[in-house]
């Protein structure tokens, strides 16, 4: 029988609590333990054990101590995700106003719907004891799709959504630094982004493309150990952190030349990014054409989605409520502007920057229309009323066998793929 559900989220929850919920063995051992559990921005959870925990107490403000994965080299990469029977590396991304425990949930009946569908059920597994992964499966090297989690620190709550939009954009390195680790293990990843888990996504390939992120200390580690274990000689540190810093941008497809150093699929960051009622607004994801104006615009989020990622697919309905109201928080900031001179003295010429800056004039989310005709051009949109036949409100579309399929089409979880 396989899992029913993801075994194994990596997060950046309670990052500043993680040393209390870890057994101290003296000072030097502890600090070991926190480094290791954080190698790739953020540790991982075993959700059958957080998922026994919440179910017993209920309470989803704690991190339980037993539910961290203490070495997630043997017990997520070897003991799965590194297993030769898997090709890609699916992960999945929560939204705003999401409790791990609720991330748990929807992709559980996401994963579970497009096990369903011919061809696809029989390429997903979702945990290290899957009878796909057993010996004498017979199942082909390379041809299955292992789906993890990714959650970020949304605070559950309605009335933080400014709050949670800051958290997704400082979630960006953590997630960067699980998807390059990937890459060192020599695997193909795609994303599943609900939501607000678009906007972390994006705010991620923009920091990459930005250079604003530093490679994180276990991919010169790993790199280091690679060459030991194959008798290459070693490179000197700065060769081994220019060697991660380019794995952790991999700015264009071919930009990182083949090196035997390096395991990976291709030069793509992110195979596939599905973006799910994504709450992203559509002028971030475009760039003026030609030079029809003075100033050619080019979207904070244009650059790392043409450049790192192969294929954006853009799953929307224009009845998504949420996505609606989630523009709220902006109207009373416009009814200030209108105000005038006197309200812009008294907030310091705060007003006044609002006004001039374009990233703060407010645009219709992505996950409400099509992607507009200036996105880059490996956008692809579906219209998740149209494929189901109903109307599709913002987490409805795990919902949908018809949606399922078309995200497993998406994912290429089909045989020959």
């Amino acid at each position: 029988m396989a899992h029913s559900g993801i075994r194994f989220f990596a997060t950046n929850r309670e990052m500043e609590h993680l040393g209390r919920r870890v057994r101290e063995e003296g000072e030097g051992a502890a600090r070991e333990r926190r480094i290791n559990l954080q190698r790739g921005g953020g540790y991982f959870v075993d959700m059958d054990r957080y998922m026994s925990f919440y179910f017993g107490e209920v309470d989803a403000t704690t991190m339980p101590a037993d539910a961290i994965v203490e070495r997630s080299d043997q017990t997520v990469f070897e003991s799965f995700l590194s297993k030769p029977q898997i090709g890609r590396v699916v992960v999945c991304v929560h939204g705003f106003n999401v409790h791990l425990y609720e991330a748990h949930g929807w992709f559980q009946i996401l994963t579970e719907t497009m096990r369903k569908l011919p061809g696809a059920g029989t390429r997903i597994v979702t945990d290290p004891g899957d009878p796909l992964l057993r010996p004498g499966a017979g199942t082909p090297d390379g041809s299955l799709s292992a789906f993890i989690g990714f959650s970020w620190p949304s605070n559950g709550s309605v009335l933080a959504y400014n709050r949670d939009q800051l958290d997704a954009a400082a979630s960006a390195q953590p997630l960067a630094s699980l998807i390059a680790r990937l890459h060192v293990h020599g695997r193909k990843v795609n994303l599943i982004c609900h939501s607000m888990g678009n906007f972390a996504a994006c705010s991620m390939l923009q920091g990459l493309i930005n250079k604003t992120f530093v490679p994180p200390p276990f991919l010169v580690e790993e790199l280091q150990r690679r060459d030991r274990d194959c008798n290459r000689p070693a490179l000197d540190p700065e060769g081994y952190r220019t060697r991660s810093r380019e794995l952790l941008r991999l700015l264009e497809r071919g930009a990182l030349q083949e090196d035997e150093t390096v395991t990976r699929a291709d030069g793509w960051f992110i195979d596939n990014l599905v973006m799910i009622a994504a709450d992203v607004e559509r002028r971030h994801v475009t760039k003026a054409a030609g030079r029809t104006r003075e100033s050619e615009y080019i979207g904070p989020f244009y650059s790392g989605l043409q450049h790192l990622v192969r294929r954006a697919h853009n799953f929307y309905s224009r009845f998504d409520g949420a996505l609606s109201i989630s523009s709220l928080e902006k109207r009373p900031k416009s009814a200030l502007l209108a105000v005038g001179d006197r309200v812009s003295a008294l907030s310091f010429g705060m007003l006044d920057f609002l006004e001039r800056n374009s990233d703060y004039k407010w645009e219709a989310r992505l996950g409400v229309g099509p992607h507009p005709v200036s996105a880059p051009p490996n956008f692809v949109s579906a219209n998740a009323t149209e494929l189901a036949s109903r109307a599709m409100d913002h987490g409805d579309h795990i919902d949908s066998r018809h949606v399922a399929e078309a995200i497993a089409e998406a994912l290429e979880l089909r045989p020959g793929r």
